[in-house]
């Protein structure tokens, strides 16, 4: 398949977010593909996904046997023309290009999305949950686009808006999915119940994935998952959704202080982090590796002409900008008024974090030249 499209190991690299080492590895039979690799290899080429995965479970059951003789070689599929009448559908949002850690929980999550359901009207569904900026819906999104190719008929998408004060209600977004699956206006009923039943019925025999992304609650989104056994659904929410009956649940904990300090690289570049290694720790240390936090951290460090030197600390270490200078948003809701410097993430975590939000006092500290802290 690799050899067919006329890719090179370093355009899959850079075409997959997957390592050219890794790439070289697997094909030339050191270790077998991950699931996840494999179907963004067939996404990437237009191969046919379900043809790759059964040909990995046989290697997978046989190793040293398998050698893929006698299947037949998968066809690079052209794509379908505009204004045919399969038109597959496509709303999921641009993936990041520089999508950091998270590997392990990718491949869990294309492995659930892609699996089947164990029965008749049972679908795969994947809840993924965890507090504000942990990078649920990059996750969500990087995913989805790994799993595409086992959907040909399509993605859909929503930000039902669960944090906000107001959350998008079902029969909105059925009436938009519907319309989205080609429904004609005057056929969309008015009733949610009407409109979730006209929704299975459409997507019945069709192979689509639904990405439900910042859910307020179960309700919610019960009347938005299909019965259709080719569908799958992803879902992101800060709660368990423990409504949801027989769903997959990922728990997004912190980034571990490698894939933080690699996501700092890429939003400022290896060169400047090179160069500016006392302002990229301070900031890895004070983000104790929430994604956002070091999103927001990084891009403003990249947004200056000349970083601080070595040897400066983010304002939030100091005290020199009070609670409002942290780059941090969990911060955001600790009482100005707290007589404390922040202690950093990675010390106090979010839950500790969160009783922050009641008032009570932080550990005051602060980050010391020659020692990682210093209690004062």
């Amino acid at each position: 398949m690799k050899d067919a499209s006329g890719l090179t190991l370093a355009q899959l690299g850079t075409k997959t977010h997957y390592a050219r080492s890794s790439w070289e590895r697997w094909l030339n039979g050191k270790r077998l593909v991950t699931r996840s690799a494999a179907l963004s290899l067939a996404a990437l080429v237009g191969g046919e996904p379900a043809w790759l995965l059964e040909q990995l479970e046989l290697a997978a059951a046989d190793p040293q046997g398998f050698d893929g003789a006698g299947a037949p070689p998968p066809t690079v599929r052209a794509p379908h023309p505009a204004g045919t009448a399969f038109a597959p559908i496509a709303q999921l949002p641009a993936d990041i290009a520089d999508v950091t850690g998270r590997e392990p929980e990718t491949a869990q999550l294309v492995e659930v999305l892609t699996r089947g359901g164990d029965g008749p009207g049972r679908l795969p569904v994947a809840v993924v949950t965890g507090g504000g900026g942990l990078g649920k819906t990059t996750l969500a999104v990087h995913a989805a686009h790994q799993a595409a190719a086992w959907f040909p008929d399509g993605q859909l998408y929503v930000d039902l808006r669960g944090a906000d004060p107001a959350p998008r209600e079902a029969s909105d977004v059925l009436a938009s999915f519907l319309r989205a699956l080609a429904v004609p206006e005057h056929d969309i009923p008015q009733a949610v119940d009407d409109r979730a039943a006209r929704y299975r019925t459409v997507l019945t025999g069709r192979k689509a994935l639904i990405v439900l992304d910042n859910a307020h609650d179960a309700a919610q989104i019960r009347p938005l998952i299909p019965a259709a056994p080719g569908c799958a659904v992803l879902v992101t929410s800060r709660r368990r959704l423990s409504g949801v009956a027989g769903a997959h649940r990922l728990d997004l904990d912190l980034l571990a202080a490698p894939d933080a300090l690699a996501l700092i690289e890429s939003v400022i570049g290896p060169e400047r982090a090179a160069a500016e290694l006392g302002a990229v720790a301070a900031i890895v240390e004070c983000c104790a590796g929430l994604p956002l936090a070091l999103r927001i951290a990084g891009a403003r460090l990249a947004d200056r002409s000349t970083g601080p030197s070595p040897r400066s600390r983010p304002a939030c270490l100091t005290g020199a900008g009070g609670w409002t200078s942290c780059p941090c948003p969990i911060w955001r809701s600790v009482p100005a008024s707290t007589p404390a410097t922040p202690h950093c993430l990675s010390r106090i975590r979010l839950r500790q974090a969160s009783r922050c939000r009641s008032g009570a006092r932080v550990p005051d500290c602060r980050v010391g030249p020659g020692r990682r802290f210093r209690r004062r």
